[in-house]
């Protein structure tokens, strides 16, 4: 798998068109495509800015990692919302995470506990 087409499945599984993830990240709208059509290659700038929008590592982006690669959208998501927090509202979160993950494990929340959400 290239550099682009890990860049278009997270992008993909975060439902962001490669053009407006290029506008958002500051980059012209056809920067990507012309990545896929090797008239250009990333930097390490943008490949830094496209790891963090999508809170992985460029590395990953890179091929040289296989984890994040079976990263599942939601715990991108999860993580990109975590890191625009301050770090007051990270540690609330934390705190919140804990203390669900102390009811899971004790077996004190399940699925039928999380319908409403």
């Amino acid at each position: 798998m290239t550099t682009f087409e890990r860049i278009k499945k997270l992008a993909d599984n975060q439902k962001i068109s490669l053009k407006d993830l290029a506008l958002k990240l500051g980059f012209s709208e056809n920067y990507f495509y012309n990545m896929k059509n090797a008239k250009s290659s990333p930097s390490s700038e943008v490949l830094t800015k496209v790891a963090d929008y999508f809170g992985v590592t460029v590395d990953s982006l890179l091929g040289r990692e296989k984890d994040e690669e079976s990263q599942t959208p939601e715990f991108s998501t999860l993580q990109r919302r975590a890191r625009n927090l301050s770090q007051a509202d990270q540690r609330r979160l934390l705190k919140i995470m804990d203390l669900t993950f102390t009811d899971i494990d004790n077996g004190e929340l399940d699925e039928d506990d999380t319908e409403d959400f």
